[in-house]
């Protein structure tokens, strides 16, 4: 909303804040669907049965270009998941196979993953993670050569609903002219590389070293000589340790590795439903919370930053988890007021968060400062009782995907 009027951005959010919007419907269907959705500029991608349509959005961002701009086949049954990386669409079917589809040409390839359907994938760093009814998560490389190739296999004791991949690392840039400040607990560190990222100082400890130091920065001075003293992390074995690339650092140029993801599970076979998993190795790090009760199944799941996440599902909470704090307690609780099971999620980053229900296409609008729901927009009603199986939200709109409709949600004309 940059170039927004400020007029025009105040009365949006207290739209936004007093619950004040128009209800619209962009796309209907007649067989029921399960659809899911991504955002990308002003495209939306949703998936019908076994397709996935590229529209694009009329400049009042709450109307559709009636003719798609693309479609994306290759599945044998319904698309059950897919997520935007690199310019390709990574889809999960119900026929137990990811396909990997260009957004900007024909290009197409299929290859099976799973024994069942996959429910559930993420793209990061030129790596995909899938989950399935198989009870088994999978680590596969995006790589042109070595594309269908799976890296590790995990069993899971559970069925697979929802995965994420940690953006712990992405993004981050060597600066080969950084000399690595002196450090108290370790001594002057006379060789390695450092790099800056968010609040984070990054070192590692010489050019082949796979451990990097992570070392708290004031939020006053990026200065890397203006760090704690006290390393957050010096363990391979939890979610806050830097992995790096095996053999010496690239200096001067973008290192993508991400180091681990996370699994939402059904909490049958498992006693926890959420489990952070090694991308190198494929080893469990570490398991969030306690005391689940059985079938508190994760149906998704998303991260914030790469030390705190949300999720929802079947015990009717949304949880926010921040790693550094506990990986037993959530910082953090919402729960839905009409014990309905939780189907997604989406945040702003900041204050807002929207969760879509399983009755009534109830999307339900939260300030997590508080406990309370702020607002609740039921999308259907009896006969017509759906759940809210995908929500997207930008700055002026809010589109929710259910059984028969796409919904959408303009905050900017009420």
């Amino acid at each position: 909303m940059a170039s927004v009027p400020v007029k025009e951005r105040v009365k949006v959010s207290q739209n936004w804040r007093l619950g004040r919007c128009r209800e619209g419907i962009l796309l209907k269907w007649r067989c029921s669907q399960m659809p899911w959705m991504q955002l990308e500029g002003d495209s939306l991608y949703i998936s019908q049965a076994n397709f996935i349509l590229a529209y694009q959005f009329r400049p009042d961002g709450a109307s559709l270009n009636r003719r798609p701009l693309g479609v994306f086949a290759g599945h044998d049954e319904d698309v059950c998941h897919f997520v935007l990386a690199n310019s390709h669409i990574i889809s999960a079917g119900g026929d137990g196979k990811i396909g990997v589809h260009k957004i900007h040409s024909t290009f197409t390839v299929k290859y099976s993953a799973h024994e069942q359907e996959v429910n559930c994938v993420d793209c990061k760093g030129g790596i995909i993670v899938s989950g399935s009814r198989d009870r088994t998560a999978k680590v596969w490389s995006l790589a042109s050569g070595r594309l269908g190739q799976c890296l590790h296999t995990i069993q899971t004791e559970d069925r697979v609903w929802s995965i994420a991949i940690s953006p712990l690392l992405r993004d981050i840039h060597f600066n080969p002219t950084l000399t690595p400040p002196t450090l108290p607990s370790l001594g002057p560190s006379a060789c390695g590389k450092a790099c800056i990222h968010e609040r984070f100082l990054f070192i590692s400890q010489d050019n082949h070293a796979k451990l990097c130091l992570v070392m708290g920065l004031r939020p006053e001075n990026r200065n890397p000589d203006a760090h704690d003293h006290v390393p957050i992390s010096v363990s391979l074995t939890i979610a806050l340790a830097a992995l790096a690339k095996p053999g010496p650092l690239p200096p001067g140029s973008e290192w993508e590795e991400t180091s681990s993801f996370v699994t939402g599970t059904a909490c049958c076979g498992h006693f926890s439903p959420l489990r952070i998993w090694d991308l190198n190795s494929g080893q469990l790090m570490t398991h969030l919370g306690s005391d689940f009760p059985p079938g508190a199944g994760v149906l998704d799941l998303m991260y914030e930053s790469p030390f705190t996440l949300l999720s929802c599902g079947y015990d009717t909470y949304v949880r926010y988890w921040d790693l550094r704090a506990s990986v037993r307690k959530c910082v953090m609780e919402w729960e839905e007021p009409h014990d309905s099971t939780l189907y997604c999620l989406q945040t702003d980053g900041n204050h807002l968060l929207a969760t879509g229900s399983s009755y009534y296409g109830v999307v339900r609008l939260w300030d997590r400062r508080q406990r309370a729901c702020l607002h609740a927009f039921p999308l259907t009603s009896t006969p017509l009782s759906s759940p809210v199986y995908c929500l997207r939200f930008t700055t002026k709109h809010l589109y929710a995907a259910l059984s028969y409709n796409l919904h959408v949600l303009d905050f900017q004309n009420p």
